[in-house]
């Protein structure tokens, strides 16, 4: 999907559709609109609040849409906020009438996904059980609490392979550091002969003059570690700025530093 000067919208591989399905007071409970209301004819969308922003679109323009067949316009009916990951990652999110996205992406009168919201105070696996009476052999059911505890665990397990990546990295810049470090002050001691002898001269022990060297050295490595640390972080937000002006986004929140930072967690789905 572009905006009004053609350029496309959103990371092409988080740009998503999906179908708009009201209840019977004619609102989806996943979506929040900000403007307008969401699209009840063939001809009409609605755009998730940035990417509408992006595209400088308001409701009653025609938007061009490439799915997997030839571009297509319609009109903009409605602009709503989600909590969707791929929107929160920088995508977009256009809403269909149902039949229009059981059209494109599906077949008439299929879907691919479908959510049960329980009353309040209502059992869980009573629920559950009662649903995979109804649903086909071939469809599967979960709770929302286990839903987000795979949700939960997918991304741990991404996050884990990434942090045994970089891991790696570190290891390998601690070694060529130390080995740096250690070649370097095997220099400047070599370097310093004629000056650590004089001192020798003047009456200090071999000792003083280890420390002294130790001393220095240690200096200077919590010298260069504090300026690491400080680069470390600038380059964090400035990564962070980078990332949003390619339209890479990544989850808001303050910038932490810790050795450990707990995983996020995946919020309950109903």
């Amino acid at each position: 999907m572009p905006d009004k000067d053609g350029k496309l919208i959103g990371v092409g591989w988080s740009n998503k559709g999906t179908n708009f399905a009201p209840g019977k007071n004619g609102k989806d409970r996943a979506y929040a609109f900000t403007a307008g209301a969401g699209p009840v004819r063939d001809d009409q969308i609605a755009l998730d609040e940035t990417s509408a922003g992006k595209g400088g679109y308001k409701i009653g323009d025609t938007v061009r849409v490439a799915t997997n067949g030839p571009v297509k316009e319609y009109v903009l009916s409605g602009v709503f906020t989600t909590e969707d990951g791929a929107v929160n990652a920088g995508g977009s999110l256009v809403l269909f009438d149902a039949s229009v996205a059981q059209k494109l992406y599906l077949k008439p009168g299929y879907f691919q996904e479908l959510t049960v919201t329980a009353a309040p105070g209502a059992n869980a696996d009573k629920l559950l059980d009662d649903v995979l009476k109804v649903v086909p052999k071939a469809a599967t059911a979960q709770t929302g609490q286990a839903l987000a505890d795979r949700q939960a665990e997918d991304i741990e397990a991404g996050l884990g392979a990434l942090n045994q990546v970089l891991l790696g990295f570190a290891g390998i810049a601690l070694f060529v550091g130390v080995f740096l470090i250690a070649n370097t002050f095997t220099m400047l001691v070599a370097q310093r002969t004629k000056e650590l002898a004089l001192m020798r001269a003047v009456g200090a022990s071999r000792k003083q003059i280890t420390r002294s060297v130790l001393a220095e050295a240690g200096l200077v490595g919590l010298v260069a570690s504090a300026v690491g640390l400080v680069l470390g972080i600038g380059l964090a937000l400035g990564l962070r700025s980078a990332m949003n002006a390619f339209d890479l986004k990544i989850p808001a929140g303050g910038l932490v530093v810790g050795a450990a930072p707990s995983s996020p967690r995946s919020p309950s789905a109903s």
